[in-house]
């Protein structure tokens, strides 16, 4: 499809929401009950920030196509208040199901999809169960989940390896205690194999075809999932691209396909 340069701005509604441990920055274009809801769960840390545009411009592209769609900030990052190293992958659960929660009160808006990216797609799964007590229908959208949690750790102490540091990690700016870098597996670990809800997990990377833990994914699938290899930079690097287009119109042709 071809989205137009000229588009008008979402008509954002920002708010903080209430939650146990501080409000969290929420904004919302929402159109009438009957439209499905697309609920992004953010990157983290600096992948946050580096794939801002792309998932802002395919909340915008899934607004014109008549959803409606809500964007929020962990605590300690974004414009929600806290210390980003104080917080952990329960933390970002609890912060993910309270949105959810908040989304989903009122009862009216009965289709949803979950559109995570790395550690926020395994928020967006992990909290499906939930959205499926809230929501009739829950969809989700992987792009390029974290399945060996392990392995992500180990090459992050790798890339942040500082002589006499025992307690976290300093991972671009962004400190991860070591509490929560322990955790990450026990709170956040996926089997995409075994998601019972209908997905599109895409895996992103330079190669021509599926690298990693996703040579084998396609065949261990069950049938109402769906697995895609786009071939372009990682957007979520610091040296990464600001526009994904591509990413985009295959996200929408599968939300169309799920809620047309």
């Amino acid at each position: 499809m071809t989205h137009s340069p000229l588009r008008q701005s979402l008509p954002w509604d920002c708010r903080y929401v209430g939650s146990g441990k501080g409000p969290l920055f929420c904004a919302a274009a929402l159109r009438d009950p009957d439209s499905p809801l697309l609920l992004v769960c953010n990157a983290v840390g600096e992948e946050a920030k580096c794939s801002f545009s792309v998932l802002q411009e395919t909340a915008r592209y899934a607004w014109e196509a008549g959803w409606s769609v809500a964007r929020f900030d962990y605590r300690g990052c974004g414009d929600s208040p806290g210390e980003f190293g104080r917080t952990g992958p329960r933390d970002w659960l609890e912060d993910s199901e309270t949105i959810l929660t908040h989304s989903g009160a009122s009862g009216e808006r009965r289709r949803s999809v979950l559109l995570g990216l790395r550690l926020g797609a395994n928020v967006a799964a992990r909290i499906a169960p939930k959205a499926n007590d809230l929501f009739e229908r829950v969809r989700l959208v992987l792009w390029e989940p974290i399945l060996d949690l392990p392995r992500y750790v180990r090459h992050l102490e790798w890339m942040n390896r500082e002589p006499g540091r025992a307690n976290g990690i300093d991972h671009l700016g962004w400190e991860f205690s070591r509490e929560c870098l322990e955790d990450l597996e026990g709170s956040l670990q996926i089997d995409a194999a075994g998601i019972s809800f209908p997905s599109l997990i895409v895996h992103i990377g330079s190669r021509r075809s599926p690298a990693g833990d996703f040579v084998r994914l396609p065949e261990t699938l069950p049938p109402a999932s769906r697995f895609e290899h786009l071939r372009e930079r990682p957007f979520w690097e610091p040296i990464g691209m600001r526009t994904c287009p591509t990413l985009a119109d295959r996200t929408l042709a599968f939300l169309k396909e799920e809620h047309p």
